[in-house]
Formats: C-alpha cells, sequence, structure tokens
C-alpha cells in the first residue's frame, strides 16, 4: 500500500519515486498507480454518465429537457475532438521514438502533443462561449445545458491535470533527459493521455446524440 501511495503521489505532482527504496521498480509502480487512477476516474465518469441519462429520462417527461429549434453542439466542439484525438496520436509516436532513441522526432511529437492538449482546452472553452452567445448558460431552464456544462468542464479539469505532468516532461525534454525516468513518466502520463481521449469520444457522442 505504502508503494500504491508513492506511486499515486508521484504521477499527481510530477516527482521522482523515493531514493530510499532502490529495490522499487518505478515503471511497475508507477503504471499500477495510474491503473487504479484510471479506475477510479472512470466510475466517476460512469457515475457522471448514469446521472445523464437519469436526468434526461426525466427532463424529457417533463418538457424540461431542450427547447425545440437549439442547434446541435457547437463547431468548437468538433474541432476539439479532432484535436485530442490527433493529440493521442502524436503522444504515442513520442513515446515510440523515445523507446527507439529517435530522440529528435520524440521531442517534436511531444511539443506537438504539449500544444494540442492547450489547443483542446481552449477550443472548450470557445464552445462555452458559444453556447453563452446562444443563451444557453449552466442556468438555463433546460437541464440539458446544465448537462452541457457539466460534462466538458469535469473532462476538461482532468485534461488541465494531466498536462502538469507533461510539464514536468517538456522540462526535462528542454533539458535533454534522455533517462529511464524520463521514459517511466512517458509511459504513465501517455496511459492516462489515451484514457482521457476515449473518455471525450464516449462523452462527444452522448452530448451529440442528445
Amino acid at each position: 500500500m505504502k508503494e500504491l501511495i508513492y506511486s499515486l503521489v508521484s504521477y499527481s505532482i510530477g516527482k521522482d519515486f523515493p531514493p530510499e527504496n532502490p529495490n522499487n521498480d518505478p515503471q511497475k509502480l508507477g503504471i499500477t498507480g495510474i491503473l487504479v487512477t484510471i479506475l477510479s476516474l472512470s466510475v466517476l465518469f460512469i457515475t457522471s454518465l448514469i446521472g445523464f441519462f437519469w436526468v434526461k429520462s426525466t427532463a424529457i417527461s417533463k418538457g424540461t429537457w431542450i427547447p425545440v429549434g437549439i442547434p446541435k453542439i457547437p463547431l468548437e466542439l468538433y474541432i476539439s475532438t479532432i484535436l485530442i484525438l490527433i493529440s493521442s496520436i502524436s503522444f504515442h509516436l513520442s513515446l515510440k521514438f523515445f523507446q527507439e532513441k529517435k530522440i529528435q522526432f520524440y521531442k517534436n511529437f511531444f511539443f506537438v502533443t504539449y500544444i494540442l492538449g492547450f489547443l483542446f482546452l481552449i477550443f472548450q472553452i470557445l464552445s462555452w462561449k458559444v453556447m453563452y452567445e446562444n443563451n444557453l448558460t449552466p442556468t438555463t431552464p433546460n437541464l440539458f445545458s446544465f448537462i452541457f456544462y457539466f460534462l466538458t468542464c469535469l473532462h476538461g479539469l482532468h485534461v488541465l491535470f494531466g498536462i502538469i505532468p507533461m510539464t514536468k516532461i517538456l522540462k526535462k525534454v528542454l533539458n535533454k533527459d534522455e533517462s529511464n525516468i524520463q521514459g517511466n513518466r512517458l509511459i504513465i502520463t501517455a496511459i492516462y493521455w489515451h484514457f482521457l481521449d476515449g473518455v471525450w469520444l464516449v462523452l462527444f457522442s452522448v452530448l451529440y446524440f442528445y
């Protein structure tokens, strides 16, 4: 349990594993930690989706789900979806090139991933702006607006949490760190990032077919 806590904390704040535990396998501990994190987040997102469908069925029966004539989800949300898909591919390539010791390609693709992560968040914010301009705010008297903001904000917050360790990795990239610890960080963060990509595709589909 002690080692698991270390792995979770190290992933969250981007710290190295405790040097006083030389027999620990950082990669093994880190992957265990991120898998536990992913399991916990899966429960959170699944619960949110169950709540979504329950609220939707109740609201539809009462005629308070969404007004007739309201447009589909904003174009910005489609763009952000494309961005996070590309970022997942670029992260995969970055890790692949790191393992193959093709350092310049690894750096280039990681930098692309990092920028795309921020662009995803920017287009999420722009989609909220479009919704707001269409008089669909979190307090609008239809439950779709509240659910839209809740799901996108929940996911966006976890994307932001993913960018934090990516910033740590970027610093190491700029410092030309090619150590095994750097490789461990890449693997763990890539797993988390691909998970967020998959979650977003589910959330986007749910919002698209509201």
